[in-house]
């Protein structure tokens, strides 16, 4: 199994599958290729999350093996899509 996690300033957001890594990294590419947009990076049926990305902006992807069971690596704050942003 993968885990795949997108790190954006202090926030880190683990991502639902394959896919949808795939598509937040073009969507990220493509936003920084425009001069900046809104990526939608975390959706649920109660929450969506959608970051300002822009050129200069530190974006970091990262997938890992992980097994079935495993609760994820120390440094993945799973916790952080469900969490309010501080503005």
């Amino acid at each position: 199994m993968r885990r795949h996690t997108i790190k954006i300033d202090q926030d880190t957001f683990v991502l639902t599958d394959d896919v949808r890594a795939q598509e937040v990294e073009a969507a990220a590419l493509l936003a920084v290729q425009q001069g900046g947009g809104m990526v939608n990076v975390f959706h649920d049926d109660n929450r969506n999350v959608s970051v300002l990305v822009s050129p200069g902006v530190p974006i970091f992807f990262r997938s890992d093996t992980v097994d079935e069971d495993d609760a994820g690596p120390d440094w993945v704050d799973l916790d952080i899509s469900f969490r309010e942003p501080d503005f």
